[in-house]
């Protein structure tokens, strides 16, 4: 038995990523072992797995303090932090406390968030072999596909591989100058040169490993670190895939969100069953989600639940599902519509064996659940710096429904949208049914281990004395 210790991105996504590959691993036999925040400690130990608490991120990406506390707001903590002492201590405190939890635990590999793939220069010291994992689509440049976060549907025309030829030279010309620019903005403590000097300290290899030939949202990957990628490969583009990169997914956890405490959901699932199987008039049940990281986009998001409030007062044969998140005010809904439902949030497993649409802003997790339940996606990203645009362009590539535009699309561009799916329904079912039979999940699930296991061996690296 291996001590197996996942580091995910602190995110409800990141998070419900990894459960199917640790299940898969304990029902080897292995110890699973998670560390992060107090805010997925709960799910972890329900699941019987062991949880150390501690922000395991030991080297700042201000890229994210930005995003969560606005420009300004992290630069003056930066400043003040840095003068005072204060962020030194708060570095120096977190490292400690990693390093007394890894002492202590032993692990014997390491599964690193690639959003997080930085952090291995700080993680190298251990002696430990390191795995990236993620769940978004292969990120490594291409000349077929474009980088993720752009929403072009690819064909085999030389004007299309010239453009996504430029995308990339756009993407990584982009990133170089956010990185300088982080730099600059935060007095030369940007992201990489805090990691150069991290891998001075722990003698990482970081000039050599550097690969910046990537879309990812740290900008880069390390070369000799192996990386699972737990999305589908049969939903991706096509392209070339590196050696090291590993293409084990899908692996879901089915019994991710199996209990759900709102008493109304059971009864409003099987009250438009009913309806679905008496009424004389064909009517239609949709699921919609715009995930569960919307704290920057409140804005957006309240125009977009009111466009699908007015969709279902001007349409009376749809019943609509709808998952508004920790993040949203209810109140702020205004009047509810009979056929609307609005949840905090729902078993999102469960609303797709029974609805016929998914209203989806595009995450991977959510992609992949509707491609296994045979629903037909309209997908609106909701945030373009992330994989959701390219996941979007993916459904449509591969006929599995259509993509908008949340700021743009009015409420009848979406209800046209949605009836040109109902017009082709069987065209997208026919889709998703021939994609989900080639996933073959069972094989997934003893190939991600059998990749893992690899690592394990003794000729594959050295296990440092503690």
């Amino acid at each position: 038995m291996a001590t197996i210790l996942f580091y995910p991105h602190p995110a409800t996504g990141h998070y419900n990523a990894s459960y199917g590959l640790a299940e898969c691993l304990e029902n080897k036999g292995h110890r699973i072992v998670y560390i992060g925040p107090d805010e997925f400690m709960e799910a972890i130990l329900k699941k019987g797995w062991e949880f150390y608490l501690v922000d395991p991120s030991v080297i700042p990406f201000y890229f994210f303090e930005c995003r969560k506390y606005g420009k300004l707001v992290a630069w003056f903590n930066n400043i003040t932090e840095r003068f005072s002492g204060i962020r030194r201590n708060q570095i120096m405190d977190r490292q400690e406390k990693v390093d007394s939890i890894i002492k202590k635990i032993k692990p014997d590999i390491i599964l690193l968030d690639s959003f997080n793939i930085g952090e291995a220069t700080y993680y190298h010291k251990f002696g430990v072999k390191l795995i990236s994992y993620q769940s978004m689509v292969a990120t490594n440049e291409d000349s077929f596909a474009p980088p993720f976060n752009y929403s072009f549907v690819p064909s085999e025309s030389k004007l299309s591989a010239l453009y996504v030829k430029f995308l990339w030279k756009k993407h990584i010309l982009w990133m170089t100058y956010f990185q300088y620019y982080l730099k600059v903005w935060f007095f030369n403590q940007g992201y990489i040169a805090q990691l150069r000097k991290t891998a001075h300290q722990t003698g990482f290899p970081f000039d050599k490993e550097f690969d910046r030939n990537n879309c990812v949202s740290s900008g880069f990957l390390f070369k000799h670190i192996p990386e699972l990628i737990l999305s589908p490969p049969e939903f991706d583009f096509r392209k070339d895939i590196k050696p090291n990169h590993h293409l084990v997914g899908p692996i879901v956890h089915y019994k991710r969100d199996s209990d759900h405490g709102d008493s109304r959901f059971s009864k409003i699932i099987n009250e438009i069953r009913l309806l679905k199987e008496s009424s004389n008039h064909k009517i239609a049940f949709i699921y919609c989600s715009l995930g569960t990281n919307t704290f920057k986009e409140l804005k957006i998001v309240h125009s977009f639940f009111q466009k699908i409030r007015h969709l279902c007062f001007r349409n009376k044969n749809i019943y609509v599902m709808l998952s508004i998140g920790s993040y949203y005010d209810t109140n702020r809904m205004g009047s509810i519509p009979s056929n609307l439902f609005v949840f905090k949030t729902v078993p999102q497993m469960e609303v797709l064996k029974h609805c016929d649409i998914m209203i989806t802003h595009g995450g991977m997790n959510t992609v992949t659940e509707c491609i296994i339940n045979e629903v037909p996606m309209l997908v609106y990203p909701l945030v373009e710096k992330w994989d959701q645009p390219g996941n979007a362009a993916r459904v449509v590539y591969h006929g599995l429904g259509l993509k908008g535009k949340i700021k743009r699309d009015s409420f009848t561009k979406m209800q046209s949208k949605l009836n040109l799916i109902l017009q082709n329904y069987q065209c997208c079912k026919d889709n998703l049914k021939q994609m989900n039979s080639r996933f073959n999940l069972d094989y997934k699930k003893e190939y991600a281990v059998t990749v893992v296991e690899k690592y394990l061996k003794p000729d594959n690296y050295e296990h440092k004395t503690y």
